[in-house]
């Protein structure tokens, strides 16, 4: 892989880690994006809440494992 695509790969996860960050803080924002159109006054329920915040701290930990090892091959591309 060039030393681009290992940049690419982390952005990428690093946009995914601030996606599991706001998964695992702010749910009801996610809930919001989600349902603009169809609901009018509407609050998430406390099982969708539970479930994105499960699932945001699934992402954080895959995504940030996987920034931080893209991140080293990376530094080791580039001072060796």
């Amino acid at each position: 892989m060039s030393l681009l695509e290992h940049a690419l790969l982390c952005l990428v996860g690093g946009g995914l880690t601030a996606l599991g960050v706001l998964m695992l803080v702010r749910p009801e924002w996610l809930w919001k994006l989600e349902h603009w159109w169809d609901t009018v006054g509407g609050e998430p329920s406390d099982l969708y809440l539970a479930i994105m915040r499960v699932s945001g701290t699934l992402v954080l930990i895959s995504c940030g494992l996987f920034t931080l090892g893209a991140l080293i091959v990376l530094v080791v591309r580039l001072f060796s």
